[in-house]
């Protein structure tokens, strides 16, 4: 039986590690059309879940909904900036907002006081 100091010796020795690197940060996914499709699916099939769930719990199914919403709104608005998705203004400053948006930020009753 080994006693020990003979097992801290195995355990310092298997754990041998190099030098710490910098860790490298992923670049973005490059989504395409068809992940906006299947972003919008998720989403419907996320609604179909709740509509159709005969529990008493209102909130049951709501995080898996917004999960799926956040999801198709990053990829809706990376496509309008790569300038893949229609509905794009592009502002004089260069910034591309899209119409929703900038038509709601104007008819922000707090936006005219500014």
């Amino acid at each position: 039986m080994a006693t020990g100091k003979q097992l801290k010796a195995a355990i310092l020795a298997r754990r041998a590690k190099g030098p710490r690197k910098k860790r490298t940060r992923p670049k973005p996914r490059q989504y395409s059309i068809a992940d906006l499709e299947r972003a919008r699916d998720r989403v419907a099939a996320a609604e179909r879940r709740i509509d159709n769930d005969r529990t008493n719990n209102p909130n049951r199914g709501r995080a898996g909904l917004e999960r799926a919403q956040l999801e198709l709104s990053v990829i809706e608005s990376q496509l309008r900036l790569r300038g893949l998705l229609g509905g794009t203004a592009i502002k004089p400053d260069g910034v591309r907002w899209s119409r929703a948006i900038s038509s709601r930020w104007r008819s922000r009753s707090w936006q005219s006081s500014i």
